[in-house]
């Protein structure tokens, strides 16, 4: 019994200095010499779970992600109640645009974690991917949900995410080909609910700003648009969406601004 637990013991500090050493290439952004390191060690020998998913990982960062696809398989294979393993599964194969794999992983992934807002996230641009945009905004609007349900803290963790699932609703109703009413006062409303959340992103204030003139507010999304300028001052989009948009004020209107600028 010594000598069998002495050999795994031994093995185990084999693997462990070998991930010490593909992880050093790693940090150095060297992804495919860490993979091979993997893979060399993994000709004669069983790798554990953890250096199967650092071989995936690197594999994944080195654009390999046919390999990282096989790796991830036989780990979902492994520990099939494991929702990240099919989570990593599905973001290889939306890098390869084999979005039927993709939503199949993703899917699973949400039916083992529920509420996993960031598998809801990538599932929605899979859908939209595979341009089933009414079914991506379905999930997108499913991760709202889910997000509101949260705590406080939980909320605050996951804001960053939570700005996107807005954005990507936002995004889907602008940009439908015939809009029904109130669409674009609900881009409107999630735009803003992106901005209430302080995040500092100029594209942001312009997208509020050109769902605004679509619905004739002039004057706010003036003041959007130089939020925006302000924030992105090299963007040329931004002062030429102003230019556009003083050019729809009436006269009276823009004399009026035109002093308040002055004043």
């Amino acid at each position: 019994m010594d000598t069998e637990q002495s050999a795994v013991s031994v093995e185990m500090n084999n693997e462990g200095e070998v991930l010490c050493r593909a992880e050093a290439l790693a940090s150095a952004e060297q992804w495919k010499e860490a993979a091979s390191v993997l893979r060399q060690h993994s000709q004669a020998n069983t790798l554990s779970v953890e250096g199967l998913h650092k071989w995936a990982y690197y594999c994944s960062h080195a654009g390999d992600y046919d390999r990282a696809i096989t790796l991830y398989k036989d780990l979902s294979e492994r520990q099939p109640s494991e929702a990240k393993w099919f989570y990593y599964l599905g973001f290889q194969y939306q890098q390869k645009e084999r979005w039927v794999e993709a939503i199949a992983a993703y899917e699973q992934c949400l039916n083992l974690a529920p509420r996993w807002l960031k598998a809801t996230l990538r599932l929605g641009d899979s859908y939209r991917g595979a341009e089933q945009l009414d079914k991506a905004s379905e999930v997108y609007r499913q991760g709202i949900q889910s997000y509101q349900e949260l705590s406080s803290d939980r909320r605050r963790e996951l804001a960053p995410i939570y700005a996107k699932l807005c954005a990507k609703i936002a995004r889907a109703l602008l940009d439908k080909p015939s809009r029904i009413p109130g669409d674009v006062e609900e881009a409107v409303k999630l735009l803003q609910e992106i901005l209430a959340l302080g995040a500092n992103d100029g594209d942001n204030w312009y997208r509020v700003a050109s769902a605004l003139l679509e619905t004739g507010q002039v004057d706010e999304a003036l003041d959007y648009l130089r939020k925006a300028e302000t924030l992105n001052p090299k963007k040329e989009y931004v002062s030429h969406k102003i230019a556009q948009a003083q050019i729809t004020i009436p006269r009276e209107a823009s004399d009026s601004l035109r002093m308040r600028s002055m004043a």
